[in-house]
């Protein structure tokens, strides 16, 4: 039996929406808009929103990248437009908020996509509401992360109050957003010293606004407690806050902190404080008599309290109010451990029992501390995600360090640990990856890991191991998933100890995003790790974040044993390259057919595991006529590489993305070139590493564009050049690094490693000195 070595904790919640109302753009006018920003543009400002030009766009880059509409004052609106570029060829996924002050934000439509049929205006109604600010928060749309808006009306209030497009219409109140099961609710209204609570059953469909209500879009549930509220006996604060039961809800929940593992994450937003004194509580741990820890929001400092000692951990200084975080606590072997956005904040010994988790909005003042005293003034949260999960003793479970990723678009990455298969951690782009810490050094041999969606669609990734989360091995090369299930696939390696293991997405068969429902590292096996293989296994989980997950497989080992050359890591077929051997000034070239199949040790082969090419070319290497420099590298070309590929920068439009890393530079003249173009008479522009400085050039001038002054070798990195218009646009990991005004024919794209240095100007002349980069990915089009 495998013996699981991870498990975590939340819950999730995917919000889908109704279709959009369609306009033609000639039917949609909207409220004035005194002025229009965005976070970032690419010289497609945030004003063409509003020009009533379809022609014209704003576009942003990035998941959260956003464009705002000041309305100028206060203006009651229901409704807005939005006509997308290229909306009738991709699907925009977006969310809209609105806000009295850009300060605090309310999300009006949650995250959803666009039609995807249409350039047109497509309108999203929502709850009549007075706002100043609008603004519209994009993640990206099918074909990449780019987030593009030809015009954008906002409309004002249609007294209809309800959610046309936005699917909160049809949530009824809280317990249609949490799992509410094991809990009761404490709200702020009663008698005395007897505020009203509700428990299961009736706790179920439950809801009383302003104190306890599912807020728009079904997003996130809404407490509040204003100073006046109704208090408990033994506190002088009133509440609007849930606490843990058990049996499902039928009897209160009691722990110890010296027996099992227990753990609380919570994923919420504290949205108002009271006035004068701005304290309020999200979430606590509570014994039988007092409270043990609490995240506390004192005005923009948020602390995680020890006991009485309020300011035990300051969180952070500069809290924003309506900011979404995390909040987890782990409580195991008298030991509390609090994390904040999957990182460690404290660790506080105690021993407690009678314990049990509480969150909501529990507001430290009251009428004596703080005034006006009326409902006016009040302290507001909202809960995204809630869940709660107890493991006996002699479970194996180390996990309290964190779960991180490279990137999220909500789906957190702790959802891959919680148990259930329902939630998923997604991040978008080649390259995005989870790490699972194991908290200390740890005998692994094998990662199930369950696909969202995995049954209809297979997952490109490989998985890293690591002993300091800085240098790292390679245990699973680049592979792709079944596609078959969705439950746990189990992939076998050898042996080792490591603390920390990571997963790195390549997209899937139908888009970019990496998406992971659950994921478990297991013990080591004594297994070798040879031979090729895959696994199956079974997970099973429950909506308050308790579940199991088992699997079984038999060896995979590295797939790069079926890895015969080049041609079976990189697309070849309309490529040639030319090798630094032959004699005079005729290197080696080998062209299709005969290139497929074919490698040549070390100049050009597949990498252990088949994740990439190598290219090599020494000093002293054999150089073409026209250069002084070897090359191991690849030369584009055309009709299945039967011509050579001959293109002009004024018509049409040329791409070329290489994914690669520069390994090795030669002796004391340190320059290698790894991707270029090429023209019928010299290079036009280069990616050209000179010892830890990496350019874009532009002809002659070798230090036209510096990337980065601080390049490592080995860091893997995106090479991408656009041609089209007369000019070229190159781009490092996505973000644009220069524009090169240039109209060149009989143009053709070259890669690998052609080394910038021979022996007249380098030593030891041998082949011991030399350039080489490895190549991931390499991609071309031609439009």
């Amino acid at each position: 039996m495998r013996r699981k070595v991870l498990l975590g904790i939340p819950a999730a919640l995917v919000v889908v929406g109704a279709a959009a109302v369609v306009l033609p753009a000639q039917a949609m006018t909207g409220v004035p808009v005194s002025a229009v920003t965005a976070s970032t543009d690419d010289g497609n400002v945030p004003a063409n929103t509003v020009d009533g030009d379809l022609a014209t766009r704003w576009s942003g880059k990035g998941d959260g990248a956003w464009i705002r509409y000041d309305l100028g004052s206060s203006t009651k609106i229901s409704s807005i437009g939005i006509a997308w570029h290229h909306g009738d060829k991709r699907k925009s996924t977006f969310l809209v908020q609105a806000s009295a002050d850009a300060k605090s934000w309310q999300t009006v439509v949650g995250q959803r996509e666009s039609s995807g049929r249409t350039t047109d205006f497509e309108v999203y109604d929502f709850a009549d509401r007075a706002a100043r600010y609008v603004q519209i928060v994009g993640f990206g749309n099918t074909l990449s992360d780019w987030n593009s808006i030809s015009e954008a009306a906002i409309q004002p209030a249609d007294s209809g109050g309800e959610n046309v497009a936005d699917p909160g219409a049809d949530c009824a109140g809280p317990s249609d957003v949490l799992d509410l099961t094991n809990w009761k609710v404490t709200l702020p209204t009663g008698s005395g010293s007897k505020p009203t609570e509700i428990k299961q059953p009736d706790l179920k469909g439950f809801e009383v606004s302003p104190s306890f209500v599912a807020a728009a879009g079904c997003e996130s549930v809404q407490f509040r407690a204003p100073v006046n509220g109704v208090t408990t006996s033994g506190s002088g604060y009133p509440r609007s806050e849930l606490r843990e039961m058990a049996d499902g809800g039928s009897a209160q929940a009691s722990w110890s902190s010296t027996s099992g593992t227990h753990t609380l994450v919570a994923e919420l937003a504290f949205d108002v404080l009271p006035k004068v004194k701005p304290h309020l509580v999200g979430a606590q741990i509570h014994d039988g008599g007092d409270d043990i820890t609490v995240f506390r929001l004192e005005g923009s400092n948020l602390y995680v309290t020890n006991g009485d000692d309020s300011k035990h951990k300051l969180v952070t200084s500069d809290y924003k109010l309506g900011t979404r975080f995390e909040a987890k606590f782990v409580v195991a072997g008298g030991q509390v451990k609090a994390y904040y956005n999957g990182q460690l904040q404290t660790t506080i010994a105690s021993k407690f029992s009678g314990a049990y988790f509480k969150a909501g909005a529990y507001t430290q003042a009251n009428c004596s501390n703080s005034s006006p005293c009326s409902n006016d003034n009040y302290g507001q949260t909202s809960i995204y995600k809630l869940a709660v999960t107890h493991l006996p003793d002699g479970e194996e479970d180390v996990t309290d360090a964190a779960v991180t990723a490279s990137t999220h678009d909500g789906n957190v990455p702790a959802n891959t640990v919680d148990g259930d298969l329902s939630t998923r951690w997604s991040g978008r782009g080649d390259g995005a990856w989870i790490r699972y810490d194991l908290g200390s050094s740890t005998k692994v041999g094998s990662i199930g890991i369950a696909w969202y969606r995995g049954d209809q669609r297979k997952s490109t990734f490989q998985v890293q191991a690591s002993a300091d989360a800085k240098t790292w091995q390679t245990v699973i090369s680049q592979r792709e998933s079944s596609g078959s299930t969705t439950d746990f696939e189990v992939y076998d390696f050898t042996d080792r100890a490591a603390r920390y293991v990571q997963i790195v997405g390549f997209g899937n068969s139908e888009s970019d995003w990496n998406s992971i429902s659950e994921a478990a590292v297991y013990a080591a096996d004594g297994d070798t790790g040879s031979g090729t293989g895959s696994g199956t296994g079974t997970g099973s989980g429950t909506g308050t974040g308790s579940g199991t997950g088992t699997g079984s497989g038999t060896g995979t080992g590295n797939p790069g044993a079926d890895c015969a050359s080049p041609s079976d890591v990189l697309d070849l077929t309309n490529w040639k390259v030319t090798l630094p051997t032959g004699s005079g000034s005729k290197p080696t070239e080998i062209k299709q057919p005969d290139l497929k199949g074919f490698e040549v040790s070390p100049s050009f082969v597949a990498a252990a595991g088949c994740e990439s090419v190598q290219f090599r070319a020494p000093v002293n290497g054999v150089t073409t006529s026209g250069s002084g420099y070897p090359r191991s590298e690849l030369r584009e070309m055309a009709d299945g590489g039967s011509a050579q590929a001959s293109w002009s920068s004024t018509s049409g439009t040329h791409t070329l993305v290489a994914e690669l890393a520069f390994d090795v530079l030669p002796k004391v003249k340190p320059h290698l070139v790894g991707a270029q173009i090429h023209d019928g008479g010299d290079d036009i522009t280069v990616f050209r590493l000179e010892g830890s400085n990496l350019y874009v050039t532009n002809g002659d001038d070798s230090k036209h564009k510096l990337v980065t002054s601080d390049y490592k070798l080995g860091t893997r990195f995106e090479a991408k050049f656009v041609v089209a218009g007369g000019q070229v646009k190159a781009y490092y990991n996505g973000q644009l690094q220069t524009t090169i005004a240039s109209k060149f024919s009989g143009a053709y794209f070259k890669a690998g490693a052609y080394t910038q240095a021979n022996c007249s100007n380098s030593s030891p002349c041998s082949n011991d000195n030399y350039g080489q980069t490895s190549i991931y990915k390499l991609a071309v089009t031609h439009s």
